[in-house]
């Protein structure tokens, strides 16, 4: 069985060797260095083993790419091959399903044909080589209560004795032959419900009168016996049982080749069936090969969430990787000027960085290759209990294929070494007498030029794709265009007019607030609110917002610095150790710039990950509007419906003392289209509600039409005109939404995030008639739950040519009644009826567990990031304090005592560790205030709220993090000999 064939609609075969060959051209230099330069290879390598545990940071802060992408790779894998296991398991042999057209299982029960729609098919499609064999089938909803337990939602299908696609026989050797009357075979999810076994009797309720049956056998879930709740029995007892005639509801087709190979003939196999199909009013669904094309649009779909999240981890270990090479720099800048000085070229230093770097992303991303496989394999085993709690028959299991090892590898590798090549080039500029004698480089003035000439270069070329992008209303081009323009400005403000503290405090400002001005002006410029991006701006806004605030800090520190200094001039400890502890990272600026930047980016993911999961997380108030009021929601089998419902709670005291009232809905499918316009036709409900819905329910509702003042009086209209309508949010654009698989019917006109509209006209087709009615829609539902149109009752009439009988019911409770036990009391009360009812608080609380369950999963996802961060404080540490023995013999011998020593470094990273945590904490939180506040989430019930416990868990372990990987080089640094401290060249 396959796993992820395709991502972003690019075979996986394919993709992994177009990586391995980039890859393959980029360690070119390496191999050219290796063969016919082996001094500066083996110069480069050398170093590696001098420093065992600097040599292991750096391993693991350059294994995160690989790491991040192999575990993407790995989990899309498993998902996809997880989803298909079910799908073959569900469908077993069947591969497509002929049905009425349009016919809605879920909502309006099933559409039944004549059966000598079959038999004509059955002639037609004979010898068509890609069919094997069809089967008729009736599918009846039927109840069924075993003692004291209940299976509302069962059904009870017809099969012919005589059918070949699938042997139908019980664990007891009970076939469908071998029936008698009364008798059914169970399959093992209705068996497991009801705790039932062969020889049992039961009462089914398929139709007004109850019938005893007694089960015959329990036969394995999948195929034609379904994995949902079923009885088995032969065709004509069924047609008789539910007085359905000589009619069907479906038949199933299986395809030449097994339950795998049959996909491959399902073109011709649909081809033939439409052909043999047309004109009868029947419709051919691939149901195989839709769900297992399904399964790899979530697969890619989950992937690149991982992928766009994981960018920050991504862009941490970048960031990690050009900081240890400028420190390798530093640390040899005298040796590199000796080696220049004595003929060495900078292409030879080249050489000797890139043999070394070569040497490290090797290693690392085997490293991060092995854990990302664990990694992935953690995230589908986790995500396979989540899905448990909704899906019981749902497995989930692990699997990588070789060509995402491949894949996973060679990307992780590709960023990892491209960041190398371009450090090494970085490292290489240097003029060979400042570095023999270790001092600062002097003023180049061809560098100034040459930078100004790139500023020039990046201003123009920003604002060309800034006008591009605006024109195209291509998103994350217009905001990155902008965001070049403020930096190249920045720059050339530094050249020729101001300070470097002026300029890039200038330049950190301006990122600031243009992107956070973005929302401002969202509601103020069209085309600015068009260009808000998709999910990938979570990323790039991340990073400017980060770049903006480190710049603005790390220019301005000294002020705040300064202060702190001040306050504690008193202390004969505290003030020589602050101003020495602070001073060394302010000499470094841009080292310690890096260092703030990957703290703050994880931790602005993370915060950010969290107070939007909170905010989603709902209060009661949210649940009602959730709920419509209606706290207990439910359907029943629509050929035996509940009979004079409100006589029926009336006269049950438990209901009566419970339910306050309730409404009813009658559903339709239907094909709509926006009137006017070019769309096409897609599948919609429609929804006819009664008048207690009309005049009591509390839905709320986004965007109302011009002329309409408030929610009720849009209600009101509807339940005077049956002209009108009401959309789901899911059936108007949603700027920002993320939304997997087919997306329905929407209005092309209408954004979920406007506050008003123009009514709008929509045409609703019958798929079974071809007649088309006209509705103009008046409002948008703030909540986006299904793909739903709203009309009064007589609205639907006008659809349907007839009355529509109900067939979900919402009940009002009374204030105190308990929802659950509400729901299982009507369950109890309308069991014959097949009523199924549950709690919405409950629904709701159950669909936030998850989603904050899946929240907390993405973020422990983005937080090995974090292990970045620790590992680049951990470089620095050890780094620092061998680039400082010197200084710290001299502090010694004028006085400072070992803790002083301590506490100065142990100071100086925890200003570092601090600043970058501030940094994303106050960004993140900004960030999704903004958000929340400003509709650009779509999805409903959002309000912005702040998880107080979770942020300080994030802040507490990020700063515990990094002061246990500073902790020992700091002690390290205290317990240096004052003498060879001196001596140290």
């Amino acid at each position: 069985m396959a796993a992820m064939d395709k991502l972003f609609g690019i075979p996986m075969d394919g993709l992994a060797l177009t990586l391995a060959a980039i890859l393959a051209v980029l360690l070119v230099p390496v191999l050219w260095t290796l063969l016919f330069n082996r001094i500066m290879f083996r110069i480069g390598l050398r170093n590696i083993p001098r420093r065992k545990a600097q040599s292991a940071l750096i391993v693991l802060g350059l294994m995160l790419s690989t790491l991040i992408m192999t575990s993407a790779f790995g989990f899309g894998d498993s998902l996809n091959y997880s989803i298909k296991s079910d799908i073959y398991r569900e469908l077993g042999p069947i591969d497509e399903t002929i049905t009425v057209k349009g016919q809605d299982e879920e909502s309006g029960g099933l559409a039944l044909f004549p059966e000598s729609d079959y038999v004509g098919l059955a002639v037609q499609v004979a010898g068509e080589p890609a069919i094997e064999t069809l089967v008729p089938a009736l599918e009846a909803p039927a109840a069924v209560r075993a003692g004291d337990r209940n299976a509302p939602g069962a059904a009870l299908m017809g099969l012919p004795t005589d059918q070949e696609m699938q042997e139908l026989r019980a664990a007891n050797g009970t076939a469908l032959p071998d029936l008698d009357e009364n008798e059914v075979l169970v399959n093992e999810a209705l068996a497991e419900e009801l705790e039932l076994a062969s020889g049992d009797t039961v009462e089914v309720f398929a139709g007004p009168q109850p019938l005893e049956i007694t089960v015959a056998g329990v036969v394995p879930d999948g195929g034609l016996a379904g994995t949902e709740p079923r009885m088995l029995a032969p065709l004509e007892a069924v047609q008789e049982l539910t007085g359905a005639g000589d009619r069907l509801s479906a038949i199933f087709v299986s395809n030449r080749g097994d339950a795998e190979a049959g996909v491959e003939e399902t073109g011709a196999a649909v081809e033939a069936l439409e052909a043999a199909t047309a004109g009868t009013g029947l419709s051919v669904e691939a149901t195989k090969q839709d769900g297992l094309s399904g399964a790899e649009e979530v697969a890619n779909a989950f992937t690149s969430i991982f992928m766009i999240l994981g960018l920050f981890s991504v862009m941490v270990g970048v960031l990690l990787i050009f900081l240890i090479f400028v420190m390798l720099a530093a640390e040899r800048k005298p040796e590199m000027g000796i080696s220049r000085a004595v003929g060495t070229k900078r292409r030879h230093l080249i050489q000797s960085f890139l043999s070394e770097g070569a040497l490290y992303s090797l290693l690392a991303a085997a490293v991060g290759a092995g854990l990302g496989v664990l990694v992935s394999w953690l995230l589908i085993g986790t995500v396979g209990r989540i899905f448990a709690t909704l899906e019981p028959g749902w497995t989930f299991s692990f699997d990588i294929t070789p060509w995402s090892l491949i894949a996973g590898y060679s990307l992780g590798m590709i960023i990892t070494f491209t960041t190398v090549l371009f450090s090494s080039w970085r490292v290489s500029r240097l003029n060979i007498v400042a570095a023999i004698r270790d001092v600062p480089e002097p003023e180049n003035r061809r560098l100034r030029g040459r930078s100004t000439v790139i500023a020039l270069l990046a201003l123009v070329g920003g604002a060309a794709l800034s006008a591009v992008a605006w024109q195209q209303i291509w998103g994350s081009a217009f905001w990155l265009g902008t965001s070049a323009v403020i930096v190249a400005a920045a720059v050339l403000v530094r050249r020729f007019v101001a300070s470097e503290r002026v300029a890039y405090s200038l330049a950190g400002g301006g990122l600031l607030a243009w992107w956070f001005g973005s929302f401002w002006l969202d509601d103020r410029v069209e085309r600015i609110y068009e260009l808000s991006g998709g999910f990938e701006m979570f990323f790039l806004s991340g990073v400017m917002l980060v770049a903006g605030a480190v710049w603005l800090v790390m220019y301005n520190a000294q002020s705040v610095l300064s202060l702190a200094t001040v306050i504690f001039r008193r202390s004969r400890s505290l003030a020589p150790v602050i101003k020495t502890a602070t001073s060394y990272p302010l000499a470094y600026p841009f080292r310690t710039g890096l260092t703030l930047g990957m703290f703050a980016l994880i931790v602005f993911s993370l915060v950010m990950m969290s107070v939007i999961s909170e905010s989603f997380s709902g209060d009661e108030e949210a649940i009602r509007e959730y709920a419509g009021g209606y706290m207990v929601q439910g359907s029943a089998n629509p050929n035996n419906p509940p009979q004079n419902l409100e006589a029926a709670i009336s006269e049950d005291p438990e209901l009566r003392d419970r339910v306050a009232g309730f409404a009813t809905v009658s559903t339709a499918p239907a094909e709509v289209r926006e009137a006017g316009g070019e769309s096409e036709f897609a599948e919609a409900t429609l929804q006819g509600v009664d008048e207690d819905f009309l005049r009591e329910n509390e839905f709320p509702i986004k965007v109302r039409a011009e002329g309409y003042e408030n929610d009720r009086e849009v209600w009101e209209a509807l339940r005077d005109d049956p002209n009108l309508a009401v959309v789901s949010a899911m059936n108007v654009r949603m700027e920002n939404a993320f939304i997997v698989g087919d997306t329905g019917f929407q209005l092309k006109s209408v954004s979920y995030e406007q506050d008003t509209m123009r009514p709008t006209e929509i045409t609703a087709r019958n798929p079974q008639t071809g007649e088309e009615t006209q509705y103009t829609v008046i409002g948008v539902l703030d909540f986006a739950r299904t793909f739903d149109i709203y009309t009064s009752e007589a609205g639907l009439e006008r659809y349907a040519g007839m009355a529509v009988p109900p067939n979900q019911y919402l009940f009002r409770l009374k204030s105190g009644a308990e929802e659950v036990a509400t729901a299982r009391e009507l369950e109890s009360a309308f069991v014959t009826n097949g009523l199924q009812a549950s709690s919405m608080t409950a629904e709701f609380e159950e669909q936030n567990s998850t989603n904050d369950t899946f929240n907390t999963l993405l973020q422990a996802f983005m937080g090995l990031g974090l292990l970045v961060g620790i590992a680049a404080l951990g470089v620095i540490s050890i780094r620092s304090v061998v680039e400082r023995r010197q200084q710290i013999g001299m502090l010694r011998a004028i006085g400072f005592k070992r803790r002083m020593v301590q506490a100065a470094f142990m100071i100086e990273y925890s200003f570092i560790a601090v600043v970058g945590i501030a940094i994303g904490l106050v960004l993140g939180i900004s960030l999704a205030y903004l958000l929340l506040t400003d509709d650009q989430i779509a999805g409903t019930g959002a309000a912005f709220s702040l998880p107080v416990t979770q942020l300080a868990v994030i802040v507490g372990i990020a700063y515990l993090a990094a002061l246990v990987a500073t902790y020992w080089p700091a002690r390290r640094a205290a317990n240096i000999p004052v003498a060879e401290a001196l001596r140290y060249e």
